[in-house]
């Protein structure tokens, strides 16, 4: 089940041109992925530009996978429309990868598997409500 309070913080490298890094903190929230974060340069992160905060509908998420090796660990957001993740940088073809440090790794690992449980009971609720809708109209 998903906590009101999970977190995640994680970081996105190699921003415009790697002159720049993303901080943020990945969270749910009812029914929404919700990607807080900041760009700052790499040089001392002293020029840093405001806070946004990205909303994304659960229905909207196509899927979520944490990949991690001996190395790194990220965690991946995919959305079936581009325009949810426009404003999130370095998003590719409707994914964004977010990089995890090793100890928030167990972390990533729960969120992913909660929000993949949340996607399948929505996907099942929109099927009930279509099949409920074709019994109404026959």
């Amino acid at each position: 089940m998903l906590s009101e309070r999970t977190t995640l913080p994680f970081t996105i490298d190699n921003v415009y041109a790697g002159f720049a890094k993303v901080s943020g903190i990945l969270s749910v929230v009812r029914d929404h992925l919700i990607l807080e974060f900041q760009v700052s340069d790499v040089i001392g992160g002293i020029v840093k530009g405001r806070p946004k905060e990205i909303r994304i509908p659960l229905r909207s998420v196509e899927q979520v996978v944490f990949k991690k090796n001996w190395f790194v660990a990220n965690f991946y957001v995919r959305v079936y429309r581009m325009t949810d993740l426009q404003d999130i940088p370095n998003n590719q073809a409707g994914e964004v990868k977010l990089s995890i440090t090793r100890k928030n790794r167990e972390r990533a690992i729960q969120l992913a598997s909660s929000i993949n449980l949340r996607l399948s009971e929505l996907r099942i609720e929109m099927l009930d409500d279509d099949f409920h809708t074709d019994l109404l109209e026959n």
